[in-house]
């Protein structure tokens, strides 16, 4: 799944300050040399896309060539600090200084859901011996509850932009009237002044109007999903061990083709129902599901909802790279005919 702007730079804007209040030498300089550099690689092409899209535009090319870039630079940095964690735990400041600190949670904030969840309980505790701020922790668990499809305590994960107001929104918020308390237990700033950073004017009743998350959708895309990609790994080792034309392989992508007629059922009356309902309704995965199967869908699907994802697009609900991936097939797809 790509990542949109504000995943990539919510959470650098929100703890960048707290990188430069170190006062004392570290006790471990050479580890903290490493993290210095991987907190300078995490945040270069975070800051160039800042810049990039005041110039060019959010879905500017050269916006999206940074997100590549900085999602590979990610990947790299993710492998260098679960080797520093396995060798020494969950270092405090004293030891490797807020910088180093601030790129240990900056790392794992940025990297998936799975590697969120497994150093979640390493952070709690890192946070209860004083290891880790409670912000950081309560920023890291908004991410991984939006994540999750559920509701978010203290408010700091921001949903796609509406491309109308050229504004984001606001993940949704359990008991938002009351979320400025536990943010000041955190350590965290008002909502409404951390909102500003993206020009966002809070209002709380507005913010209650936003869609509840579907759980049985989320479970239903979930399967159809799964029942996508059951078979498909089998198909490719038959072809690579018996050819594409052995029986073997040809009985599999009729069973394949099979299940793809069904899902493509059940996807259009949850786009009969539904559209594209996007994150807060779906969650993140949900969301991405009911495009990816889109992406897949006949022609006559495919031009019949194309206006209700180009809506969507418009408010944040679609990325549109994949819609851009559905008008380039269908082009094609009608050429061949």
């Amino acid at each position: 799944m790509r990542h949109t702007l504000f995943t990539l730079v919510i959470t650098f804007f929100s703890l960048a300050g707290n990188a430069q209040n170190q006062t004392k030498p570290p006790l471990n300089p050479q580890l903290a040399a490493r993290l210095d550099s991987i907190y300078n690689d995490d945040s270069r092409y975070r800051l160039q896309s800042i810049e990039i899209e005041k110039k060019a535009g959010y879905e500017s090319k050269e916006r999206l060539a940074l997100v590549d870039l900085t999602n590979k630079q990610d990947s790299l940095n993710l492998i260098k600090v679960q080797a520093i964690i396995a060798e020494h735990g969950w270092p405090g400041q004293e030891s490797i200084g807020e910088k180093g600190v601030s790129a240990l949670f900056l790392v794992i904030q940025h990297a998936d859901l799975a590697i969120q969840l497994k150093y979640l309980p390493l952070m709690k505790d890192a946070a209860a011996k004083g290891n880790l701020s409670a912000s950081r922790l309560a920023i890291l668990e908004d991410r991984i509850a939006v994540r999750q499809g559920r509701k978010q305590v203290y408010g700091s994960q921001l949903s796609g932009m509406n491309q109308a107001t050229k504004h984001y929104g606001v993940s949704p918020i359990e008991d938002p009237e009351h979320v400025d308390e536990r943010r000041k237990k955190a350590g965290l700033i008002p909502l409404a002044q951390y909102l500003l950073q993206w020009d966002i004017i809070w209002n709380v009743e507005e913010h209650k109007k936003i869609p509840s998350f579907d759980q049985q959708l989320s479970l239903q895309l979930d399967t159809i999903f799964n029942d996508n990609q059951l078979y498909r790994p089998q198909l490719a080792q038959l072809r690579k061990t018996y050819g594409i034309n052995a029986k073997q392989s040809k009985n599999m992508l009729k069973m394949i083709n099979a299940k793809d007629a069904a899902n493509q059922i059940k996807m259009k009356r949850i786009l009969e129902k539904y559209g594209f309902p996007g994150p807060a309704v779906a969650g993140d995965k949900g969301n991405w599901i009911i495009q990816f199967m889109f992406l897949q869908a006949d022609t006559d699907t495919q031009l019949k909802y194309l206006p209700k994802m180009k809506q969507a697009v418009k408010v944040g609900n679609a990325d549109v790279n994949i819609l851009a991936d559905v008008e380039s097939r269908i082009v094609l797809l009608q050429n061949k005919k």
